[in-house]
């Protein structure tokens, strides 16, 4: 799809940018909603960033954290590291202390670039903080410094996952991964100086490495999301006045967008779908849409893991048949090598189910500081000629057809993706164990990819369950990311168990999807006492969560709600005349709250 000519020669990333910096200085380069930056600026501000990180003696194979929340000061930020030679480490201001000095400690970052209010306490004990400094004034042209030398090999970010053993653990990503990811020859989409990529993702996920750097490394735009996003907050509105060409959603808000509002979508160029399985009926929606409308808007199934430097296989939608039912992952990307094999890492035939391999460039290092944990998931390569070659084991269980194209089925262990995000099941249910009132835990994820997508903590304790799902969330919240909180916990006296002695998830998930009841606080809504507004929408809510008691003061997210029954209550209130819209909703996150925000004095 790239058949334009490269206008630089560079190969990393940081270098591209810098080229483009002397090729259009007054292009613009990066905008968030309070400030706009050109290519010019962005460098100079960059530029002074890594001077003060080389004095504090920051080179190739460093670590720095960085503590701030997506903006342009965020991005530019990275920048300035990766010309230092050194790594980032995003460090999200919302992430719980502790997670937060793990993994600072963990990858040795001894150094974080933050804001003006400085390192939350915990994390100030473990690394100095190096407040981020002003952007140069307009018209500071001041020759650029010159970017330390950098091999592919150097460590370029480091990415914390979900582990099994209860501890997050670090993949190192190298500059030549990166550089491959963005790399003009690739040819599965266009990155061009006239594309404007979206960052809605959240730097401490690996897709935002494919937003930043498809615009960046090719003299293009960056629109980055807001930080008050809940991954959808405003969404249609930014891709229609910021004229977004390129971006990438998750398969959970694909599907909701589709289905409520797929007008929202209709000016991107190139959307890419990643990070869960893909609904083919869905996606033939938007190219149906999209063929009747002329438009020439291309839809990718993108699929890869963290370990593999964001995703290594893409498959474009409108060549999939109409009548499909399973999406394939799509043929590798440049550089990349897909294998579906058995027990004895034998390529299986057709028809037959595998474990997906992925080796090429796009391998990473591995695990950070865990050579036992990564020899056992990057092993030899022996279908490459490449001396020393490896690949990794996804654990993902694929299917191939006839044609040799791989479908991803699902896992062969207990990892599931969550809205998009990756957990690792033992991980919430080590952190659920540490409770003193929890005598075991098993975590289950119930209607998967669905509206009411959920983990739901089924718990064996002997004290009386008053109160304890509260105090539970709060255990969870104090180590945990937001994502990966359970949205509902089930008490038992004891987990089922199976024949083998092992507990019986199978059981666990059909329970969950029944057994489970949010948390509800307020009166149930119904005709009596209530306005014509609150009304309209009590049943709208009720319609969405599938359940007849939410009251006028349930809070949105405590009764288990996600971005996507969000965007499907917003888009059922509109259509019954509501000026409901998602900033109002999440500002206002109750019945009675956004009744009152729509129509005063209600």
């Amino acid at each position: 799809m790239n058949d334009h000519a490269d206008p630089v020669r560079a190969t990393l990333v940081h270098d591209r940018f810098d080229a483009f910096a002397d090729l259009a200085p007054d292009s613009i380069a990066l905008e968030d909603s309070q400030r706009a930056l050109t290519y010019g600026q962005a460098r100079a501000w960059a530029d002074r960033i890594a001077d003060r990180l080389r004095a504090r003696g920051v080179g190739p194979e460093h670590v720095v954290g960085i503590h701030l929340q997506r903006s342009v000061q965020a991005v530019v930020t990275i920048i300035a590291v990766l010309r230092t030679g050194a790594a980032y480490l995003a460090l999200p201001p919302d992430y719980p202390v502790d997670r937060l000095r793990f993994m600072a400690e963990d990858a040795d970052a001894r150094l974080v670039v933050t804001d003006d209010n400085g390192l939350p306490p915990g994390l100030d004990e473990v690394a100095t903080a190096l407040p981020i400094s002003e952007a140069p004034e307009a018209g500071d042209r001041s020759a650029p410094a010159s970017a330390t030398p950098v091999h592919p090999a150097h460590l370029a970010y480091v990415i914390y996952t979900s582990g099994t053993t209860g501890l997050p653990k670090g993949v190192g990503v190298t500059h030549g991964n990166i550089a491959n990811l963005v790399s003009s020859r690739q040819r599965h989409m266009r990155f061009a100086s006239d594309e404007t990529f979206l960052q809605l993702s959240p730097l401490a996920f690996d897709p935002s490495a494919v937003e930043i750097w498809g615009a960046l490394a090719h003299g293009g735009r960056l629109v980055i999301a807001s930080p008050s996003y809940d991954a959808i907050d405003e969404l249609p509105s930014v891709l229609a006045e910021k004229h977004v060409t390129t971006m990438g959603l998750t398969p959970a808000l694909f599907h909701s967008l589709v289905e409520k509002r797929p007008e929202a979508l209709d000016g991107v160029r190139q959307l890419l779908v990643g990070g869960d399985i893909l609904s083919a009926a869905t996606a033939r929606v938007f190219v149906d849409r999209a063929a009747r409308r002329g438009s020439g808007s291309v839809l990718l199934n993108v699929y890869g893991p963290t370990e593999t430097a964001t995703f290594v296989s893409a498959q474009p939608m409108d060549a999939v048949p109409a009548d499909a039912t399973r999406v394939p992952v799509g043929p590798p990307v440049g550089g990349a090598c897909l294998h579906l094999l058995d027990e004895n890492l034998r390529h299986v035939a057709a028809g037959e189910h595998g474990e997906v391999y992925i080796g090429g460039v796009p391998v990473t290092r591995g695990y950070l500081g865990r050579p036992v944990l990564t020899a056992d998931r990057f092993v030899p390569d022996p279908h490459s000629e490449t001396s020393g070659a490896r690949m990794y084991a996804t654990g993902d269980e694929g299917v191939l057809d006839e044609h040799g194209v791989i479908a991803v089925l699902g896992r062969l262990d207990s990892q599931v993706k969550v809205r998009g995000h990756r957990v690792e099941l033992g991980e919430l249910e080590h952190v659920l164990r540490r409770h003193p009132d929890v005598r075991d835990a098993c975590v289950v994820l119930v209607d998967p990819r669905g509206r009411r997508e959920q983990l739901v903590a089924h718990i064996a304790t002997e004290r009386d369950a008053g109160g304890l799902p509260e105090l539970l969330a709060e255990h969870a919240a104090e180590v945990l990311p937001g994502h990966m909180c359970p949205g509902a916990y089930v008490f038992h006296d004891r987990l089922p168990l199976t024949l083998s002695g092992k507990i019986d998830r199978e059981v666990l998930v059909l329970s969950g999807t029944t057994a489970v009841e949010p948390m509800h606080t307020g009166a149930p809504a119904g005709p009596n006492g209530t306005t014509p507004t609150e009304a309209v929408l009590a049943e709208i809510w009720r319609k969405n969560f599938e359940s007849q008691d939410i009251g006028l003061d349930d809070d949105f997210s405590a009764i288990g709600g996600t971005s996507i029954l969000a965007i499907s209550i917003v888009a059922d209130a509109q259509d019954r005349g509501l000026p409901l819209t998602l900033t109002l909703h999440f500002q206002n996150p109750t019945v009675r709250r956004s009744a009152a925000a729509m129509v005063p004095g209600a």
